[in-house]
């Protein structure tokens, strides 16, 4: 849930994608209409295990540089693991 009480957009687009398929890593933003978890914009760091079906990086939730409302970062692996359904 949204901080305005609402649910998240189903799908929110990347912005500044970059992939580097030699080292099998994306980097991208996402800008959310509303805050989530005290933050509009996330920024995705993952790397892809060779055969694609693990991945590795980070996620840092950006805060507003207020004490209150930090950095935060989600390790992707750890905090969020994905699992390939193929």
């Amino acid at each position: 849930m949204l901080e305005d009480g609402a649910l998240p957009d189903p799908r929110v687009p990347f912005q500044d994608e970059m992939w580097n398929a030699v080292e099998r890593t994306f980097i991208a933003t996402v800008e959310w209409p509303v805050k989530n978890d005290g933050s509009n914009r996330w920024e995705f760091f993952v790397v892809f295990s060779e055969d694609f079906k693990n991945l590795y990086g980070r996620i840092k939730v950006v805060g507003d540089g207020t004490a209150a409302n930090p950095d935060k970062e989600i390790i992707l692996g750890k905090d969020l693991v994905y699992f390939s359904m193929f």
